[in-house]
């Protein structure tokens, strides 16, 4: 383009510019020869060919153009050097190619000249050569300045890619890792469970009150640790992709309705209302995975319950938006800061650091929620509240995406290491664990509870609390 556009200022140095005009197309022309070679596969082995032969077509146009305009009296020799700083600073190669390349065409300017008899008086015929292998020495000292950065950018682009797949395969151990302890840990805390539950329905021998309150204590510790554990093994689940959806139409106004009711007497015991909007349409029904779902909005209502004071309500909307369906859960409570909005939903990210904060958490929950709702083709998204308080909009789509891993429902599809670790029975009492009241809203009912141990104290009991403040 510069060797082209540099025939408009031909008419003010010479009087015919026809020939040059011919001379600048013939060697565009080749240029673009050349770059068309340089894209055939068979070219690829031949780089610094096709290199030292732009150059050189480049070069011998230039030099063309001189003998033309005057030879060693024209000023168009210093296009030269426009070519010998443009092929060192633009093509990769050595700095003994960039010296016989620029070497050759200033050997052959000299030459040229000479031949032609065109070298004009012999101060400027040494002046021009002179300044041509000069800037050929600066072309071979920028080919080196080039070669030095690039190594020096490909040496830290290899440690950069060498750091990030180290990063990746301790990602993908901690992954095994958290998968293969839930494993490990879940089927003795189930076995812990199991009995622990049988003591309490057990009518034959009946339980002292502080009996049943000390084994209801351990149910419910272990109940937690169990439900950590399951979100742990989900989370490693999708992290490699084995989590599978079980796809069956669910009616999310029926869903929303139930869920309210359900969790509007354990809501109270904090004073606060959990009410939802009226639906508009009679029913609004998606293809999706029901338990996830419920799972999802539990995890949301029971987050805005445990973060909004007593007294505050909590409010579910539902919405139809063209091809997708819409749930909000809006609270008044402490908030969210906005440059932590999209930060809750990273794994294990706290607004509070845990040492501070007054409520309990990992933060699995909204980190697990939001792939799971990515799975299912929507989005999960927060907002601040205006006024205080918190916004959490969930978007399904009314069906999932084509190529979404599902679970057929004639074969339940289990990992090798559940069926080394878990027994048939331990599996189906685990499956029926998950849809139990006490399960399900387990974070729920510790947003909500005044105290883990009732108060049973007899008149000549007394009890001693030391309260440390820093």
């Amino acid at each position: 383009v510069a060797f082209l556009s540099f025939a408009l200022i031909d008419p003010l140095l010479v009087d015919e510019t026809g020939d040059l005009l011919w001379v600048r197309g013939l060697v565009v022309l080749a240029t673009l020869a050349v770059l068309a070679v340089s894209y055939l596969p068979s070219a690829a082995r031949r780089p610094v060919v096709l290199a030292v032969a732009a150059g050189w077509v480049i070069g011998g146009g230039v030099i063309a153009v001189t003998l033309m305009t005057g030879g060693g009296e024209s000023r168009y020799h210093e296009a030269l050097l426009l070519t010998f700083m443009g092929l060192s600073l633009i093509i990769p190669w050595r700095p003994t190619t960039a010296a016989l390349a620029c070497g050759a065409l200033s050997l052959a300017y000299g030459l040229v000249m000479w031949w032609a008899g065109a070298t004009g008086p012999v101060g400027t015929w040494i002046t021009n050569n002179g300044i041509l292998w000069v800037a050929v020495a600066i072309s071979v000292t920028a080919t080196i300045w080039s070669r030095r950065l690039r190594t020096t950018e490909f040496i830290g682009r290899y440690q950069l890619a060498l750091a990030h797949e180290e990063l990746k395969e301790l990602d993908r151990a901690k992954s095994r890792f958290f998968a293969n302890i839930s494993h490990e840990l879940r089927t003795p805390l189930t076995l812990t469970l199991a009995p622990v539950e049988a003591l309490l329905e057990d009518g034959g021998d009946p339980l002292s009150e502080g009996q049943r309150e000390n084994l209801e204590l351990a149910q419910r510790n272990a109940l937690r640790l169990l439900r950590e554990l399951d979100d742990l093994l989900e989370l490693s689940r999708v992290e490699n992709s084995s989590l599978r959806l079980r796809i069956e139409p669910v009616d999310l106004s029926e869903l929303v309705v139930g869920l309210v009711e359900e969790v509007r007497p354990l809501a109270a015991r904090k004073g606060i209302d959990v009410s939802h909007a009226e639906v508009l349409e009679a029913s609004m029904s998606i293809l999706a995975d029901r338990l996830w779902v419920e799972k999802i909005l539990l995890n949301v209502v029971s987050n805005a319950i445990k973060f909004s004071d007593v007294g505050q309500p909590v409010e579910l909307s539902l919405a139809r938006e063209e091809d997708r369906v819409a749930i909000e859960v809006a609270d008044r409570g402490i908030g969210i800061p906005a440059d932590q909005l999209e930060e809750i939903f990273q794994r294990f990210h706290q607004v509070v650091p845990s040492g501070t904060r007054r409520q309990g958490g990992t933060g699995i929950g909204l980190a697990l929620a939001l792939e799971v709702t990515r799975l299912h083709g929507g989005r999960i998204e927060a907002r601040q509240r205006p006024g205080g308080g918190s916004v959490f909009r969930i978007e399904l789509p009314e069906r999932p995406p084509e190529g979404t891993p599902v679970e057929r429902r004639l074969q339940r599809q289990s990992s090798d290491q559940e069926r080394r670790a878990d027994t048939e029975g331990l599996l189906e009492w685990q499956q029926a664990l998950r849809h139990r009241e006490d399960y399900r809203l387990l974070d729920l009912q510790d947003a909500t509870e005044r105290r883990l141990v009732k108060r049973n104290a007899g008149p000549g009991e007394r009890r001693s609390v030391l309260v440390v403040d820093d």
